[in-house]
């Protein structure tokens, strides 16, 4: 019991440091990439999809100019899922029977991986990342209860997961593969 509440300490520490990285690592005087630009411009003219990117990242875009439109609204976004998706790493390691210091590193792993950069540019890769990480978090409830709910949560997750970005239809494909 003990260890299970050191682990979730550690999962709150490292999701908080991930939602806070957009803003320690930009300089306050850096602009917008010029993606964040187009992604911020879809955001003027809300549609069910667009050649570059499915409708999920306007939807975001737009509710952060609705706060204000200011870097650090778009930069929330990032933050928010990267710290989601490192509170997902965490519930996995636990789901898998892991220590607090299992915890720890599978944490530690994520916050220093490649996955630093994607979190502080305002581009549907966060999405991909973090709806591929909540399906193998549902796939891994699944096996390890066999309830059906797990795969009706699944069916949520892979179709937000199509909302965010297309390429989600490969993760889905190699479920239903396996």
């Amino acid at each position: 019991m003990k260890s299970t509440r050191t682990a979730w300490y550690i999962i709150a520490v490292f999701a908080l440091i991930k939602l806070l990285i957009p803003y320690l690592l930009i300089h306050p005087e850096f602009e917008l990439h010029r993606d964040e630009y187009l992604y911020l411009a879809d955001a003027d003219h809300l549609a069910w999809g667009y050649i570059e990117m499915p409708p999920m990242l306007a939807l975001l875009g737009a509710i952060s100019k609705w706060l204000g439109g200011t870097a650090a609204t778009v930069y929330i976004w990032g933050g928010l899922f990267g710290a989601a998706t490192t509170v997902l790493v965490g519930m996995i390691v636990l789901r898998l029977r892991g220590n607090a210091f299992a915890v720890f590193i599978a944490c530690m792993a994520f916050l220093c991986a490649g996955f630093l950069r994607m979190h502080i540019l305002f581009q549907p890769n966060f999405l991909d990342v973090f709806f591929w990480t909540w399906s193998s978090y549902l796939i891994i409830c699944w096996i390890d209860t066999d309830q059906k709910k797990w795969l009706y949560w699944l069916g949520v997750c892979f179709g937000l997961g199509i909302l965010g970005k297309y390429s989600m239809a490969f993760y889905i494909i190699a479920f239903l593969l396996s």
